[in-house]
């Protein structure tokens, strides 16, 4: 097959979850089909990193948005039904890009990723279609609606409810869509054509050990740190989880790994000496390998969380809340600690730094978990399946006739 891929971001550096997925997908069918990738960056310097798609993509071609006119454009929506990520994601010469390979290309099927790439191909009905959501970004967005700032609240309650609309009128567009769990897929107004196709995991890079960590007594959360769920988990740890961790077992340090801390996740390493913050890191692998317990106290957000995915690969015990193992065939207790309340959490941290028999055991379970299921081939292979549904389901629609004989 040919195939046109859109994203809102270029695949590559893989440290948040859209980009993860896109590369992973795009690398799996690079194998047997041709794949044209058209991406939005927001700086020059991302141009650097083409040669490692170029290995997968037949033809890649980018298109520079950058910030300052993206919040130009997302203004400009503020009294449209549109929500405004749609239009901050949306450029004049991204659209006529799409639609000059459309016109000078035959293509088997158009992948789209996020609904924000919608508008770029929603109206076009010759090619067979698929929309990967990824996650059902009205179900992100509600449950940060309940943790965010008062100041905050009418903004993401009308961006709540443009998407909820916007979310199910666009996946009528499309010929088939896909999310990655099946609690964002029920989320969803509709789902007549929704199937769901997991994130997976790469288990030769995310390798198994456990050989440093018998005497540690360091944490890490690991995630991209400009996103939202991301900032909330860690403060909400700091303020209401750590110092409980701490009465218990005073060496404790704290390792938050990921690229654009903020301020206020800039400001924690300084107030307290056994916080590290390290911003972007070269090879996450190193901080998994040390931590003994990985904490991902999600309170927010929506779709599987890959940090989570990584770090049980790792060999490295993990306590999170329900938000964060949403959508991960986990048994709470035999691969992860399930915790949602302060106190049990941090008294579950303790438990694991204090017994590395548990810490061994939910490891081992946890990496064999990933094994047998979130493997990014078995996903590949998935994906085509759902390609061929679509391409089905588009000739149907396009002569029904001859559909019925």
């Amino acid at each position: 097959m040919r195939i046109l891929y859109l994203t809102s971001r270029l695949p590559y550096p893989l440290y948040k979850g859209d980009k993860l997925r896109a590369y992973h997908q795009i690398k799996y069918l690079s194998r047997r089909h041709s794949v044209t990738l058209c991406s939005l960056i927001d700086s020059k310097e991302e141009l650097s990193y083409i040669n490692e798609l170029e290995k997968y993509c037949e033809c890649i071609e980018t298109i520079l948005l950058k910030p300052y006119f993206s919040y130009l454009s997302a203004f400009s929506y503020v009294f449209s039904r549109i929500p405004l990520q749609v239009g901050y994601y949306y450029s004049r010469k991204m659209k006529k890009k799409i639609d000059e390979l459309l016109t000078s290309e035959r293509f088997d099927i158009i992948h789209t990723q996020l609904v924000r790439m919608s508008p770029y191909i929603k109206d076009h009905r010759k090619t067979p279609k698929v929309l990967d959501m990824v996650d059902t970004l009205s179900l992100n967005m509600k449950r940060r609606l309940e943790k965010e700032k008062l100041l905050m609240k009418p903004l993401l309650h009308l961006e709540y409810t443009r998407l909820q609309k916007y979310e199910a009128d666009t996946c009528r567009a499309f010929d088939k869509v896909i999310v990655c769990s099946e609690c964002d897929k029920q989320f969803l107004s509709y789902n007549g054509n929704v199937s769901v196709c997991p994130n997976g995991v790469d288990t030769d890079f995310f390798y198994f050990t456990e050989s440093t960590k018998g005497s540690s007594s360091d944490l890490c959360f690991l995630g991209n740190m400009g996103y939202f769920p991301n900032i909330d988990a860690v403060l909400f740890f700091v303020k209401n989880i750590l110092p409980l961790v701490k009465k218990k077992i005073s060496n404790v340090k704290f390792y938050i790994v990921g690229i654009n801390p903020p301020g206020c996740i800039r400001n924690l390493a300084r107030k307290d000496k056994d916080i590290m913050v390290t911003g972007f890191v070269e090879d996450v692998r190193s901080y998994l390998k040390k931590a003994a317990v990985a904490v991902y106290p999600i309170r927010s957000g929506s779709g599987i969380q890959n940090k989570v995915l990584e770090a049980m690969a790792s060999g490295t015990a993990v306590v999170a809340t329900r938000y964060a193992l949403e959508g991960i065939q986990v048994n709470p207790e035999e691969h992860a600690i399930m915790a949602d309340k302060p106190g049990e959490f941090a008294s579950r941290v303790v438990q694991l730094l204090s017994d590395a028999g548990l810490r061994r055991r939910l490891a081992i379970n946890a990496r064999r978990l990933v094994e047998d299921v979130y493997d990014w081939d078995a996903y590949g292979r998935e994906l085509e399946t759902i390609y061929a549904s679509a391409i089905g389901l588009h000739i149907s629609k396009s002569n029904p006739t001859k559909s019925a004989l």
